[in-house]
Formats: C-alpha cells, structure tokens, sequence
C-alpha cells in the first residue's frame, strides 16, 4: 500500500531512451518512452528514475513530477521506487513519456557527462554495491529481472567531431554525432554498456577469439594513459576467455567489448569497463553474472562469490569456515532489496570452498558448469543454485552452509523436503 492505495509491478515491454548533449551549453537532456504492462491485479505502477526535473506524459495525458513520487517499499533508505500517481487497470497496456535533465544526483552515483576541450566524456557507471544505481540513474527502469528490448540515442550538438561511442551493443552512426545502440530482448536494467569519450583519448583494435563452439569478435578500447599495451591486453583476454570456455561452458554472447583504464570494473552483457587488474574477473561476468542472471539483486551475491572463487587468490580453495563463525547474510529474502553485499566476495568465496571441502573441487567445478548450461541468459535464484549443488553433489553440507552462512540462520537446516531432487 502506497499512500493508502494499491501499488503494484509491471512488466516492461520496451524502453527508448535518446540524450541530446549540447556542448556550447554544457548541458544534457533526456527524452524517454517505456512501453509497460499492468499485470492481474490493477493499482499504481512501479519502476524507478532518479533524475529530477521529469515532465511528461502517461497516454498522451500531461504529467509532471508530482505524479512520479519516491516511495519506500520496504527495502529501507536508498532503495525507493517510483510509484504512479492513479491506478491504472489490471492486464492494461501503457506508454510513459519522460523529458528531463541529466543532472549530478545526491547519494552515490556515476557522474552525468563531462564537457572537456577536446570532447565529452561519459561512462554509464553501473554498480552492484550501492541501490539505484543500474540504468535507473540514466532512464526509467524496472528491477533486474525484468527482460525487455532497449535502444539507445546519442547525440552531440555543436561539440568537436573526433567523439565516440563505445557500447557492447551494435553502435549505428545515424549522422554526424548522432548514434544508435540496440539492445536484444534479453536486456535488463544491468545490461546496457555506453561510454562517451573523444576519440584521442582511447586507442580501439579488435580480433577474433576462437573457442570450441565457434568464433567471437573482440573489441579492446585502452585508454591512452593504460600502461599495459593493446598487444598485452589482447593475449590477457584471449587466455582468460579459453580458460572459461573449458572450466564452465560456452560463450553466450556473439563478442566481448572492454574498455580499459577505470577504476575497479563492472560488468556488462558481453562488456566491462575495467581496470587492467580486474579484467579477467571482469570477463568471467559474462559466464556468470551476465550470463546467468541474478533473479533478484539479493540472489547477485553468488555471481561475486564464484567469480572470486575461480579468478581472485587463491583459486579454486577448498576448506570449512570456523565452526564459531556467526551467521552470515549473504541473500536476503526482502524482494526490494536492491544491492550485492560486500560480503560476498570474501564469505561467499569461502561458501563455494567449504562445499569444495565437503564435495571436492573439481565436482563443485563441473556441478557449476552444468548449472550455467541450464541457466545461460536465464535468471536463476539463490534456491535454486543449492538445490542444484546439493542434488548433483550429494553432500549434506551444502544445505548446512546455505543455512548459516547464505541465508544467516541459527540452528541446523530443515530436512530435505519429499521429491525435491526430482524434476
């Protein structure tokens, strides 16, 4: 209940989102569609945007920011939605139009465009660690697990001609600074990757990496000031991208774009924008994180945790967590939790080692292997990951570890429900 009426989910049909950037002025202005259906139960609808300043309309009725206020559902300070004002009807097909400014928002956040001598400068800036801070900074958004074409419009008005756009999409240049990205149907809030940059200030090159199941493009930005050469940047990925495809399965994206030389790295479909020392862990997202997709941002911790397991030191540990170590709260079961904890690139590492010490470490290996392959562009839950692990392994200790040290329990895990490994 939202001040005191019905809010309710939607499901995303398509967004188009276009940024104009004028460079004389030194400002950016959004202009947003999201197509979106109410489901069974009719009420006020549910998505998020953080930009301010919104004007628009919902059906070709006018509406201003009052009819777009912040709410907080429940997953506590810096998680709030958007939620419409009126109740639309159940089943009902609608389209929002949204222009605003793109402006510096309070809280953490990636900064808006940058206007320098030589050209713009923008990143999308994606973080898992902090809520509100997938495409929501940029566009309206629904949650991650909500699948949905998107296309993207870029364009810059009066600035220097040497300006690129880097994307893991397919970038069409529709005329002098104006660009095109498309994005499949699988996409999510977490996929698209844009970067805005003059074209001096990044070195471009591409090659072919090929792996069993076929050839797959890649598409290396380094940034001028990266030390590493393109040469050695390519021998990293190629090597890293072999090593994937043996340990854990085929690559499900049809090539890998990264842009070299931020600070840390995140993850995109089939892209990062990366540091030279997280490039590695950066690629392995596409097999998990991107490849399998977290249903809810509480079930991302596991994405983290395997990542950490098979390319941060050491690889591949196995051995139990200390018998007085507290519960631990990896997966929360609040649904509008919406960041991945911290915790889970060190505790949830030891959850996949203290299973590798029960279970062994190359069955846990092949056992999650065969969980991408029945995952792969799908979403898949923290449940269904122990189901999966417990059922191909058969070691009781997974559920003892999943009890305590994912889900943060007291006591000993309930029996194995009747007939849940069949199916």
């Amino acid at each position: 209940m939202v001040d005191g009426e019905l809010a309710v989910s939607i499901d995303v049909l398509a967004l188009a989102g276009e940024f104009t950037i004028d460079f004389a002025a030194q400002t950016t202005r959004a202009h947003a569609e999201l197509r979106f259906r109410v489901g069974p139960v009719a009420g006020r609808p549910i998505f998020d945007l953080r930009q301010e300043g919104v004007t628009g309309s919902l059906d070709g009725a006018v509406m201003d920011a009052s009819g777009l206020p912040q709410r907080d559902l429940g997953g506590g300070p810096g998680t709030e939605m958007r939620v419409l004002a009126g109740v639309l009807p159940a089943c009902s097909e609608h389209v929002l139009v949204l222009d605003y400014p793109i402006e510096v928002l309070v809280g953490y956040a990636a900064p808006p465009p940058v206007f320098k001598e030589d050209g713009v400068a923008w990143d999308f800036g994606f973080s898992d660690l902090t809520p509100r801070t997938f495409l929501e900074q940029w566009l309206p958004a629904n949650l991650i697990h909500d699948r949905h074409p998107i296309t993207l419009v870029v364009e810059v008005v009066g600035g220097p001609a040497d300006q690129r756009v880097i994307s893991n999409g397919p970038v069409v240049e529709l005329g002098p600074a104006r660009w095109q990205v498309e994005f499949p149907a699988s996409s999510t809030a977490q996929s698209p990757m844009l970067v805005l940059i003059p074209g001096a200030r990044v070195e471009s090159s591409s090659t072919t990496i090929s792996l069993p199941d076929g050839d797959y493009g890649l598409e290396l930005h380094r940034r001028i000031e990266v030390a590493a050469s393109s040469a050695a940047l390519h021998e990293l990925l190629a090597k890293s991208f072999a090593s994937y495809a043996t340990s854990t399965g085929g690559y499900a994206y049809p090539g890998f774009t990264a842009v070299v030389g931020f600070n840390g790295g995140m993850e995109y479909d089939g892209g990062t924008t990366s540091a030279v020392e997280a490039l590695s862990h950066e690629l392995f997202h596409s097999w998990y994180g991107r490849g399998i997709r977290p249903a809810r941002a509480s079930d991302g911790w596991f994405d983290e945790a395997w990542n950490e397991y098979n390319t941060g030191f050491p690889l591949f540990p196995a051995g139990p967590i200390e018998a007085d170590a507290p519960p631990g709260v990896l997966c929360t079961d609040n649904p509008w939790s919406r960041t991945t904890p911290y915790t889970a690139y060190v505790e949830g590492k030891a959850v996949f080692a203290a299973i590798a010490d029960a279970a062994g470490v190359e069955p846990l290996r092949a056992s999650m292997g065969e969980f991408y392959a029945a995952h792969v562009l799908e979403l898949a839950s923290t449940a269904e990951l122990e189901r999966h692990l417990f059922c191909s392994l058969g070691a009781s200790a997974v559920r003892e570890v999943f009890h305590r040290h994912v889900y943060g329990k007291q006591g000993a895990a309930a029996a194995v429900p009747d007939g849940y490994c069949e199916g």
